[in-house]
């Protein structure tokens, strides 16, 4: 009876053998490892009674399997081994690089720092850097406005996003603004205050490496249209005369001019 195998010397003193397999192909060529005839002939029949023929050496599944075993040593290395700031950041570089992340934020960095805490502290008119430097350039900035700015900012987007670093704040976090059902119900010139109330901060810290993200270019605003102003009808008129003024000859003067006004039509 045929043996299921054949055995061959190669010039480096190595037998190797070539299996027959159950549908009636061959294997390709396997190193027993062995240096006499004898030891080879036990390795393939045991090869084949224990039906255990070994994958290709250097074949894509054996790469593969190394590869995880090297990305297993390589994480469980980075759970246990001392590193410092620049190692850390390091990583983060080759990451990018990959095109493996966008970007990262690394604990106890500008980048971490509470969104919440960052927009209290951008809008705050005696304390602010943004405040600071557009003083510093001659542009002129009020008071109210930082106020009005802090006041929107908190109340219709940072509920959403609170405790989030700046550095992880993204262009979705900013657009979900307009799926809110409270902000849909404000008027457009105030939903666009409160855009700006947010995007203002965010393209700040951009261009002052305090984020990596770009989450503020692109947002389209709401249009506003000017309400078309009409005259009022004379009854309007009659109501709006027989309230108290507090200046009769102001008073004097509206009511002669739409009068006039009236005549005109």
């Amino acid at each position: 009876m045929a043996k299921p195998y054949f055995l061959f010397k190669m010039p480096s003193g190595i037998w190797y053998a070539r299996l027959q397999l159950s549908d009636g192909t061959q294997t390709n060529n396997k190193s027993t490892g062995c240096r006499d005839r004898a030891s080879a002939e036990r390795v393939a029949m045991g090869w084949v009674v224990n039906n255990n023929i070994p994958s290709r050496i250097n074949s894509a599944e054996e790469n593969q399997k190394k590869l995880r075993l090297d990305i297993m040593t390589v994480l469980n290395s980075l759970r246990t081994m001392e590193m410092d700031r620049e190692d850390v950041q390091t990583i983060i570089k080759v990451l990018k690089e990959r095109n493996f992340i966008h970007s990262a934020v690394l604990m106890a960095s500008p980048e971490s720092k509470p969104i919440d805490e960052y927009i209290s502290e951008f809008w705050a008119f005696e304390t602010s850097p943004y405040i600071k430097e557009k003083k510093l350039k001659g542009q002129s900035i009020h008071r109210d406005y930082c106020e009005a700015m802090l006041m929107r900012a908190t109340k219709y987007w940072l509920p959403h996003v609170s405790g989030k670093p700046v550095g992880c704040i993204t262009h979705e976090d900013v657009t979900a603004l307009f799926d809110d059902e409270e902000v849909l119900k404000l008027a457009p010139k105030t939903i666009n205050s409160v855009v700006s109330s947010v995007t203002i901060p965010l393209k700040w810290a951009y261009f002052h490496k305090l984020t990596e993200i770009n989450c503020f270019d692109g947002i389209i605003k709401c249009s506003q249209k000017s309400k078309k102003r009409e005259i009022l009808t004379m009854e309007q008129a009659a109501a709006f005369f027989a309230s108290e003024w507090d200046n009769d000859t102001a008073k004097l003067a509206n009511a002669v001019a739409f009068l006039h006004r009236h005549a005109c039509r």
